[in-house]
């Protein structure tokens, strides 16, 4: 309403009645409701019911609410609390829009209380109502899962979890529950497949991510590492098969061998047990420290290591240090093989075990004298990731 059309009572050359100043007070009283109201800063709000088959929150405003504007506020008194992240609400049928927080974020159960005022904003570019004063406004959830299973075979890598968390570049958190996908190398640029722009090299690393919808749709998608070194940066989820898809979260990484096969593993959590059928770095036994490359063995993201180390003379003890560094100290693993011990793998006999915690991918590791004339080499089963 424009204040210039209020019409109030006016009487020339005498004094307004009672009755006429009560109703010229009524006049200001209605405009100044109506004009706040139309303001983007009032919170009067209306009751609103849950309507269980739409999952929206309806309110029904006086005067009426035609449309969203980018920006717009309104608030409802809840009638009862979100048992369900997938909230609407709806204001004088105009539609239901997802109710989100801050960043996007999907909204915790527990949310929106009973008899709870929620204030909401409207944000046209995302179609969304974000709820300004949630319940859990300050928890921030932790980034990770729980009963994560990977296990890779071939150019597929299946993935299981009772829980995933994940963020958006706000730093937002999703959370999504009891879900299996499938990454699949062989499948190509798209969802479950590679990032944009990806190929499928052999011989290198790729991060496996899981990236979601904010209703809770999740996929995979597979990040070539540049070199085997490279530590991810994230997937390239710029073309449009990827749309939407806001929330991602580093879940693992795969080997693809020279075979263009993925390299066996099965991952709990962050834990890595592998199937190695050839022995690493096998050389002559060096008396002074040497290094053992481990790029194609554990990628960037490893923070230990565990195996068996081994040599390939029967007759000789096997006398060794591996050491994350070139030097005795923090971290080594010293270790007395016998003679006469049983061939292994790629007919190396076994001296020990070891469990490294690494500062590189890269061990290092000398012998005695006792065993020159050996060849050494060690097989890692199993790695830790950050």
């Amino acid at each position: 309403m424009n204040l210039s059309q209020i019409s109030l009572r006016r009487s020339l050359g005498r004094a307004l009645t009672h009755t006429e100043l009560d109703t010229n007070f009524e006049t200001l009283q209605s405009a100044v409701q109506e004009v706040w109201r139309g303001l983007p800063g009032n919170w009067t709000y209306a009751t609103a019911t849950y309507d269980a088959g739409a999952a929206a929150y309806e309110a029904t405003y006086v005067p009426a609410v035609t449309a969203y504007t980018d920006g717009q506020l309104l608030a409802f008194k809840a009638d009862s609390t979100n048992t369900t992240s997938t909230v609407y609400f709806d204001a004088n049928g105009v539609g239901k829009k997802r109710l989100v927080k801050w960043g996007n974020a999907a909204l915790a159960i527990g949310d929106i209380q009973k008899d709870q005022i929620v204030c909401v904003r409207y944000d046209a570019t995302a179609q969304y109502w974000q709820v300004l004063n949630p319940v859990t406004i300050h928890a921030a959830p932790r980034l990770g899962t729980t009963d994560l299973k990977i296990v890779a075979a071939g150019s597929t890598a299946t993935i299981t979890a009772d829980e995933a968390v994940l963020k958006n570049s706000q730093n937002a958190a999703l959370t999504v529950y009891n879900f299996a996908v499938v990454a699949n190398i062989s499948s190509g640029v798209g969802l479950n497949g590679l990032e944009t722009g990806g190929t499928e090299n052999v011989s290198k690393w790729y991060y496996i991510w899981l990236i979601a919808k904010l209703d809770g749709t999740i996929k995979s998608v597979l990040e070539e590492a540049t070199t085997n070194t490279t530590a991810p940066a994230g997937p390239d989820l710029s073309g449009g098969a990827f749309a939407g898809y806001d929330y991602k979260l580093l879940i693992g990484a795969v080997f693809n061998d020279a075979g263009g096969d993925f390299v066996e593993f099965y991952q709990r959590d962050k834990k890595v047990s592998v199937y190695s059928t050839a022995a690493t770095g096998v050389t002559l036994a060096p008396s002074a420290f040497s290094a053992i490359d481990l790029s194609q063995v554990v990628p960037k993201t490893a923070i230990s290591a565990s195996g068996f180390a081994g040599h390939t003379n029967n007759a000789k003890d096997l006398n060794a240090v591996i050491s994350p560094k070139t030097s005795l100290g923090v971290g080594s693993v010293q270790l007395f093989g016998p003679t006469n011990a049983t061939a292994g793998i790629s007919g190396m006999y076994v001296a020990g075990t070891f469990s490294i915690v690494l500062q590189a991918q890269t061990l290092y590791w000398q012998t005695e004298v006792a065993s020159v004339g050996a060849n050494f080499g060690m097989v890692i089963t199993q790695y830790d990731l950050a």
